[in-house]
């Protein structure tokens, strides 16, 4: 993850110049980047063999929400 400068190119070529050239720290730059990360949806994917064997897709998707949920939490974004 990178922040970007405030000035936006006039052209694709100028866009991609500045995105392999001229990228910033986060949080030094002109993207929200907080704000932009509270707003990306979050998907679990775990495919697992063994889980599905022996687990309901219930039951699994009840434990794959209680360990996100457990990492948001941790994470303070929950």
């Amino acid at each position: 993850m990178c922040a970007i400068t405030a000035e936006m190119p006039d052209t694709m070529d100028g866009i991609l110049y500045q995105a392999r050239n001229f990228r910033l720290s986060s949080g030094t730059g002109a993207a929200y980047l907080v704000q932009l990360l509270k707003h990306l949806p979050i998907s679990i994917e775990v495919c697992n063999a063994n889980l599905a064997l022996t687990m309901s897709p219930l039951d699994r998707a009840r434990m794959y929400l209680e360990d996100m949920v457990a990492v948001l939490n941790a994470a303070g974004e929950h």
